[in-house]
């Protein structure tokens, strides 16, 4: 697994991610961190919590059930677009 980061692409893969990670979450706690400061409610932050994961939880029934009445590589093939 180490091996892979001696190859300039996969560090630049690498460098990538984190950054995007650290924006991402960066992005996170300046909204809710906003949304603290407006309102000062818990149920502000709750609902914002509950709208940011929801369509993970929506999405993932149906991405489970597609995961087992198909065949995998046929599946991911399609959502991949052959980028695989």
């Amino acid at each position: 697994m180490l091996g892979a980061l001696r190859h300039p692409q996969s560090l630049a893969y690498l460098a990538g991610s984190l950054f995007s990670i650290i924006g991402t979450w960066g992005q996170h706690v300046t909204v809710f961190w906003l949304a603290w400061e407006l309102t000062g409610s818990t149920s502000v932050l709750g609902l914002l919590a509950t709208l940011e994961l929801l369509p993970s939880v929506l999405a993932a029934p149906i991405a489970g059930a597609m995961a087992d009445s198909r065949v995998v590589s046929r599946m991911l093939w399609k959502i991949f677009g052959g980028a695989l």
